[in-house]
This record gives structure tokens, sequence and C-alpha cells, in this order.
């Protein structure tokens, strides 16, 4: 039998183990409980990253897609300037073209026009110098007329006579 000193430390003992039990359980509990949370926010994380990775996905697919688009955009942009530009070229072209040939075209004109300009002149010269001509003759004979009357006067009886009446 054991000493009643001896029982009461056993008794002591098994309330001061039984005590940390509990709390050990306790402890145990609150572990376990603070673990499911996390289980919980870890499992609500890895839903919302998994969502999110899903939308990212999306995302960027549609980026692909605007991309790609912007590209065939781009690629479509070249082929037209590079159409616009062979035709502006080739418009060009065909405008230096038409300008050489206007200009060589007016060049001929005013040849032409200067040519008529100058024959109408040299008619207009001729007909001058045969009117010029005409009235040369007239005062040529008008003079000749005025010195045979002269002459006619220097010789009649009154003039030789030396007075004037």
């Amino acid at each position: 039998a054991c000493p009643r000193g001896a029982a009461s430390h056993s008794a002591v003992e098994y309330w001061a183990m039984r005590a940390n039990l509990e709390e050990h359980v306790q402890q145990q509990a609150a572990l376990r409980e603070v673990l499911e949370q996390r289980q919980q926010s870890l499992l609500q994380l890895s839903a919302q990253r998994s969502f999110s990775e899903a939308a990212l996905r999306t995302v960027v697919g549609d980026e692909r897609r605007m991309c790609q688009a912007a590209r065939a955009e781009v690629s479509t942009l070249r082929a037209q300037q590079m159409s616009w530009q062979e035709r502006a070229a080739r418009t060009s072209q065909a405008s230096s073209a038409e300008v050489k040939r206007l200009r060589a075209e007016l060049r001929t004109e005013e040849a032409a026009c200067k040519e008529e300009r100058a024959a109408r002149k040299s008619q207009g010269l001729a007909s001058e110098v045969r009117r010029l001509r005409a009235e040369l003759r007239e005062e040529e004979a008008a003079c000749l007329e005025a010195r045979a009357v002269r002459a006619g006067e220097a010789l009649s009886p009154t003039h030789a006579r030396g007075g004037h009446s």
C-alpha cells in the first residue's frame, strides 16, 4: 500500500497530467481549426487562381486574336499603300509624259502663231509699202505738176517783164 503522501502526490500528478492533456487537446483543436481555416483559404485561393488563370487565358487569347487581326490589317494596309504608291508613280509618270506632250504641243502652237503673226505683219508691211509708194507717186506727180506750172509761169510774158500786177 502506498503511503498517503505518495497517493496524494500521484493524484496531483494525475490532475496535472490531465490538465496538460486537456490543454494539449484544446491546442490541438485550435490548431485543427486554424488548419481547416487555412485549408479553406487555400481552396478559395486555388479556385480564384484557377478562375484568374482561365480569365487570363481568355484575355491572352483575345489579345492574340486582336494582334493577329491587327497584323493582317497592317499587311492589307501595306499592300494598299504599295498599290497606291505604284498607282501614284504610274499616274505621275503619265502626268509627266502628258505635261511633256502638252509643252511640245504648246511650243508647236507658239511657233505657228509666231509664223502667222510674222506673215500677217509681212502682208501688212507689204500693203503699207504699196500704199506709201502710191502716196509717193502721187506726191511726185503733184511736185512735177507744180514744177511744170512754175516753169510755165516763168516763161509767160508777165513774169518775163519782171512786174507783178
